[in-house]
């Protein structure tokens, strides 16, 4: 299927329509979900207008304030409202990319109803895999390091096979999706600078070796060598989660 074309000027023809409605449009965008690839593509609609706006005024006060250098700091503080609005709408847009992602899997080929999670549903876990990231926050004293927070984070993804069949006119249809399926961590605050390195090569081998060992029967809490497991979800949890309401930002 052609990807469609945007249109960069129509957001701006919109403007006027969206300043009637107020904040109460920004109300809805925010508070009511899309139920369909139909209501995602009304929804983008309703939230372009409003980011060119907010990114329009922030542009002019931050023009303006450098116009006027006396009034900055106060223009500056009142950028942020237009600034956090822009944010928002981008946000909101990321949210929408996955919820168009999410009917396009879960939508019927041939009748476009929205097939729902029933017993026809088959799972398959193709692919695990298991990354592993550092950081090190040194803090210093007259330039000099005195302490560090370290961590070592792992985060499982799982590609899962889902078969399923529309209730509505027994088409059935096959597709993959890649879900986070754990997320864990270990990490010290405030530790001696010069013990840092050692201990976050340590944390990351932890982390690493927990990883290896797998987290099938694990739940949220502290294993036995110190890695806080903060998320762990089954592929049949999240599978479900998928065909309900959940989209998964992680």
């Amino acid at each position: 299927m052609a990807k469609e074309k945007f249109d960069f000027i129509q957001p701006i023809k919109d403007i006027p329509k969206s300043l009637k409605g107020f904040p109460k449009n920004l109300i809805h965008i925010w508070k009511d979900p899309v139920n369909n690839s139909e209501e995602v593509k009304v929804r983008k609609k309703e939230i372009f207008p409003l980011l060119y706006l907010f990114v329009g005024i922030f542009l002019i006060m931050a023009i303006v304030s450098a116009i006027f250098p006396d009034a900055q700091d106060i223009l500056m503080i009142v950028c942020m409202i237009p600034g956090f609005g822009a944010v928002a709408c981008g946000f909101l847009l990321m949210v929408l990319k996955k919820a168009a992602q999410k009917f396009a899997d879960l939508e019927c080929t041939n009748c476009k109803k929205r097939i729902a999670f029933d017993e026809n549903v088959q799972i398959k876990v193709l692919k695990k895999t298991f990354t592993v990231t550092k950081s090190d926050k040194t803090i210093k004293k007259n330039d000099i390091p005195v302490e560090s927070t370290i961590s070592a984070n792992g985060k499982e993804h799982i590609t899962v096979e889902i078969t399923c069949k529309c209730q509505e006119c027994g088409t059935e249809k096959t597709f993959t999706h890649e879900f986070v399926s754990v997320e864990c961590e270990k990490s010290a605050v405030k530790v001696p600078y010069v013990q840092s390195g050692a201990m976050l090569v340590q944390f990351e081998q932890d982390v690493r070796n927990e990883g290896a060992e797998g987290f099938e029967g694990k739940s949220i809490g502290t294993t036995a060598n110190g890695v806080h497991i903060k998320y762990i979800r089954t592929p049949e949890s999240l599978v479900k989660g998928y065909f309900g309401n959940e989209i998964q930002m992680r």
